[in-house]
């Protein structure tokens, strides 16, 4: 996430919360999302850019609701 702008808004789902460990998608590999940081995720595999393209994302960075 070192030198990546954060000025652009996106809308993803929060997957993760620090701590949390994620599975990357096709692989058997397991991220633990650091402290300070959510992991986020699209509704569309190949056309979202979200956490498994850039990352964790700092908590800092997030801002949104919860729509049930």
């Amino acid at each position: 996430m070192e030198g990546k702008a954060y000025h652009k808004r996106v809308v993803s789902r929060l997957i993760a919360l620090p701590g949390d460990l994620v599975r990357l998608r096709g692989t058997t590999e397991l991220l633990e999302v650091p402290e300070g940081h959510c992991w986020v995720e699209g509704d569309n595999p190949s056309q979202s850019k979200d956490s498994r393209t850039y990352g964790p994302v700092p908590l800092s960075c997030w801002r949104g609701r919860s729509h049930t």
